[in-house]
This record gives structure tokens, sequence and C-alpha cells, in this order.
């Protein structure tokens, strides 16, 4: 079973503002980019979101080299993000 994916959405948004993470991978810059411009929207993992910026946007359990935290350890998101579960088919 493969991991679900996310949109990365800056919070505080209206829905005609609505702005998603846009990741350049030859530059490495990210930027939040407009809802009408889908085609440049970042849609991954939560473990690939973990590694961009060092996990500046996204801390989970597992370390990028594998090794895990503490079994108490509850992910941390960036507090002006959220996640969007992307649906089946996109």
């Amino acid at each position: 079973m493969s991991e679900k994916k996310y949109y990365v959405k800056l919070k505080n948004t209206y829905k005609h503002d609505e702005r998603l993470l846009s990741l350049n991978k030859v530059s490495g810059k990210i930027d939040f980019v407009d809802w009408s411009n889908s085609g440049a929207w970042w849609k991954g993992t939560k473990s690939e979101l973990g590694k961009i910026m060092g996990g500046a946007i996204y801390k989970g359990c597992v370390l990028p080299d594998g090794h895990e935290f503490s079994s108490d350890c509850k992910p941390w998101i960036n507090p002006l993000i959220e996640l969007v579960p992307v649906e089946d088919g996109e």
C-alpha cells in the first residue's frame, strides 16, 4: 500500500486567493502559487515533505536516515500551512 499524498496549502487564505506549495526541482526553491496554477502544485507524501528544507514544513517521527523517534512522538506541521489530501485519481 502506498503512502497517502497531500497538497500543502497556506493557511488563512480565501478560496479565490488560495495558495498551494510549488517546488522547483531544478533550483530547489519553494513558493506558494495561486490555486489556478494547478500545474505547479507540489503533491507528495509526508516523508517526502519532511525532506524539503530540512523539515521546515513538516517533521515526522522518522528521520531521513530511517531512524525513528520515541513511540510517543507526534509529527510537527508548520502552523502556517495545512495538508490537503490528494483525491484518488489526481
